[in-house]
């Protein structure tokens, strides 16, 4: 593989996003292609997991409420669904060298988070309006993921990858599965 022979497909945070663990990641696709390195890139968006416990819950709501509008999506995936789609690419390397991916399971709206939180009872102690937090108040790369997620955001296309991988989970698959306590 030559350099600039990678193949993007749905690709939100390839360079100049401004957010720096997203950067050096770019960094270092941009050096595999430069060697000419034969690889599969997977970029998986926004863990579901980040909304797995209470705590997290208000905190990751609240920044989402705070700087992403009200009616803009952000993508997730399933940890699980990663690790799904990285064993397929070992499996039949042929079908995924060559290709940077970003992978997304779902998109949904902070407030559809939100509700689907509460009809799983999950979110019964959740306020129905969040403090605001203040962008000063954050670590610079908190601040600027944030700040991308609610300008651009990632880009996945669900559909084709859904076709791909039908396993794939929503957040309400994700909310819907056993727990270990």
């Amino acid at each position: 593989m030559k350099e600039g022979k990678l193949k993007f497909v749905g690709c939100g945070a390839e360079g100049k996003t401004g957010v720096p663990h997203f950067e050096s990641k770019w960094k270092v696709e941009e050096h595999i292609g430069r060697i000419g390195l034969p690889a599969t890139i997977v970029r998986p968006v926004f863990y579901i997991e980040n909304l797995s416990s209470c705590f997290i819950h208000v905190l990751q709501l609240a920044l989402m409420s705070s700087y992403i509008p009200s009616g803009k999506t952000l993508q997730m995936i399933a940890l699980d669904d990663v690790g799904t789609w990285v064993a397929r690419a070992f499996a039949d390397p042929k079908a995924f060298i060559g290709k940077a991916e970003e992978i997304a399971g779902d998109e949904l709206t902070t407030v559809e988070i939100i509700d689907e939180l509460r009809r799983r009872g999950l979110g019964a102690g959740l306020p129905f309006s969040f403090p605001q937090i203040f962008f000063g108040a954050l670590p610079h790369d908190i601040r600027k993921m944030f700040g991308w997620f609610g300008s651009h955001g990632y880009e996945a296309d669900i559909r084709t990858l859904k076709r791909r991988q039908p396993s794939l989970m929503t957040f309400r698959d994700w909310l819907a599965r056993p727990r270990v306590a």
